[in-house]
């Protein structure tokens, strides 16, 4: 037997053991960044690359960069692309691997079109579930033409392998994402409030840095349900938590707290910025006319109550209650005739709901 022969057998052992630890180290992963991470640890044994991607198919027509490591990965993992833009894009909507593609292209489909990279040639291959293309897994190489069909043979039995991994990661991310949001408006809920608050708490502490709460609650909401029926009342609902959302930065949190109230969660944010904001929020809401099936047009308005860190207090449960308080006091001050003053019996309540936010009710 030749010492080619020979070196034919080793790489095709080496190979067959490699595909073999691929599978078995994918059986225990349940993230899609988890999955692709080990991926691409053994990948580079099998086939050349300077880095590699994931893409899975995200809302409509679009392709969403998941995972990217190596050479330009910075520009990579930021990518969306329209379906069959691009090398991943192509290969997405016609579930064929491309062999040697020009890597940039991918980038420009991306919106980079001014970038420079080194990045020279490309293979991509579909990961299918079925008849259903849910993504692609590509390498790039900075060498132009690297690619032989032994790389596309190895990276499509990977593909096959890594499809239903990376489905079933992201049916339970998206069945985690569902347990952590609200139903009616979208918005994160209580659950997600207490563990977006949770880390704000540690990375502040680390930092000695503030973060804000802004508790809101949609003034006359009864009246709304009353005099204009339930769905009226769901709807005054999302349309809050929509001035919500477009009033706030895209790193900040918004929460359905629960009934009418909501709570917005403003990261490093002090005094000037938590009061600021609260007011911003509250125009935002103030804007809207909610129409009813009769035509009529009902304002919207929110008092509110903003809490910082650590000033206000070092607890979840402890923020919420002082931003409880103000708001309450917002409220009060909102209804009361100007010439009769208010009494602010805020305080008086504070216990208890402090109480009430430490216990979930």
């Amino acid at each position: 037997m030749t010492a080619n022969a020979f070196a034919e057998i080793a790489q095709a052992n080496r190979e067959s053991y490699t595909l073999y630890e691929i599978a078995q180290a994918m059986g225990r992963s349940i993230s899609v960044s988890e999955t692709m991470a080990l991926i691409g640890s053994r990948l580079s044994t099998l086939v050349p690359l300077s880095s590699c991607a994931l893409f899975v198919r995200g809302g409509g027509d679009t392709l969403r960069c998941r995972y990217a490591s190596g050479l330009g990965s910075q520009l990579l993992e930021s990518a969306i692309m329209k379906e069959g833009l691009g090398l991943s894009g192509w290969v997405m909507r016609h579930g064929r691997p491309l062999v040697n593609g020009i890597a940039v292209l991918d980038l420009y489909a991306a919106g980079h079109a001014a970038v420079e990279t080194e990045l020279e040639s490309a293979l991509v291959c579909p990961l299918s579930v079925g008849d259903e293309v849910i993504g692609t897994i590509a390498v790039y190489h900075v060498q132009a033409g690297c690619y032989t069909e032994d790389h596309r043979r190895v990276l499509e039995e990977i593909s096959r392998q890594a499809a239903a991994v990376v489905q079933n990661a992201l049916v339970f991310e998206q069945a985690c994402d569902n347990a952590m949001r609200d139903t009616l408006t979208g918005l994160a809920n209580t659950r997600a409030l207490q563990s977006h608050v949770t880390r704000e708490l540690e990375r502040a502490s680390r930092a000695g840095s503030q973060f804000s709460l802004v508790l809101l609650d949609l003034d006359e909401f009864k009246g709304i349900n009353d005099v204009h029926g339930h769905l009226a009342g769901d709807r005054a609902l999302q349309e809050v938590a929509n001035a919500l959302r477009e009033a706030t930065r895209p790193y900040d949190v918004c929460v359905r707290y629960g009934g009418d109230e909501f709570v917005v969660l403003l990261a490093s944010s002090g005094r000037a910025e938590a009061e600021q904001q609260r007011r911003r929020l509250q125009d935002a809401v103030s804007a809207i006319r909610l129409e009813t099936v009769t035509g009529e047009l009902v304002p919207l308005n929110v008092s509110a109550g903003a809490a910082v860190y650590p000033d206000d207090g070092e607890t979840y449960e402890r923020l919420l209650a002082r931003a409880d308080r103000r708001m309450y006091r917002d409220k009060a001050q909102r209804k009361a005739p100007p010439a009769l003053g208010v009494v602010d019996i805020a305080p008086h309540l504070e216990g208890a709901r402090e109480r009430r936010y430490a216990t979930g009710a």
